[in-house]
């Protein structure tokens, strides 16, 4: 018995050294591949990172643009001379009203002010698009049924 429980003690230390080996071999795959995975991982964050900051910059470029052509706009109107305000201002009545939204009275009007806070920003635009039109003496476009 002694030799066999011998020999069931070196197989037992071969199969241990074997299986330290292999569990070797599988830590070093594994922190081969948690080194490429970490390296892709930056690769993309730098990249979102450079994406991020072209589209701050880009914005900031643009808001620029628009801000320096109001200007320039404005400026233009500011210099009209007096007959051409004049007739503007008679052929153009804008009227401006601010109100405080404690002043609606009865049941609808929360859905009344909600569909004007709705439709006042296009209806701003588009009469600014056609003051604006009109001042830089653009000709206007006649829609016609064919």
């Amino acid at each position: 018995m002694g030799s066999s429980s011998a020999e069931i003690d070196q197989e037992i230390k071969e199969a241990r050294g074997e299986l330290h080996e292999t569990l070797g071999v599988l830590e070093r795959r594994a922190a081969r591949g948690a080194r490429v995975y970490g390296r892709i991982a930056a690769g993309v964050a730098v990249g979102v990172a450079a994406v991020a900051v072209g589209v701050l910059v880009y914005r900031r470029r643009r808001r620029k643009k628009v801000v320096n052509q109001l200007r320039r706009v404005l400026s233009d109107v500011r210099d009209l001379p007096d007959e051409v305000t004049s007739k503007l201002r008679t052929k153009l009545p804008i009227k401006v009203v601010i109100a405080n939204r404690d002043d609606d009275a009865g049941d609808g009007g929360n859905a009344w002010s909600a569909m004007a806070g709705k439709i006042a920003p296009t209806l701003v635009g588009s009469a600014t698009g056609a003051v604006m039109a009109r001042l830089r003496g653009a000709p206007q476009e006649v829609a016609t049924a064919e």
